[in-house]
């Protein structure tokens, strides 16, 4: 698998190249990608986010979920695509310590990459 191939991947397992471009993606959706109303793509993204858990409305609760989601993050993905034509937006599997780098793997959260790291948060 290599950058580009249009497959999404758990981030904790992408090369540290990888995560790098990707978390510079994220930043360039910050600061330098903005709407019309002057909020930035990932400004945008989060409060579309934020706003599907007003007046007591929890999107991640109901039925409407799985597709809400699935438009969601295939926007969030063209956007970084903006930025970044080869990175696809990878997944986080919760089960596993997002810090922890072994071997190829790239610790999500942290520059630490050669050893475990607590949580802590």
């Amino acid at each position: 698998m290599a950058i580009g191939d249009g497959i999404r991947r758990n981030i904790a397992e992408v090369s540290s190249i990888e995560r790098d471009r990707f978390i510079e993606a994220i930043r360039k959706l910050d600061t330098t990608k903005f709407f019309p109303d002057g909020v930035s793509y990932w400004d945008k993204q989060e409060e579309i986010h934020k706003n599907a858990h007003f007046n007591g409305v929890d999107v991640h609760g109901g039925p409407a979920f799985i597709p809400w989601h699935r438009v969601i993050v295939n926007r969030l993905e063209a956007l970084l695509r903006e930025v970044d034509p080869a990175l696809s937006l990878h997944y986080w599997n919760w089960t596993t310590n997002p810090r922890v780098a072994s071997g190829p793997r790239a610790a999500l959260f942290t520059d630490r990459r050669d050893r475990d790291v607590p949580l802590g948060f």
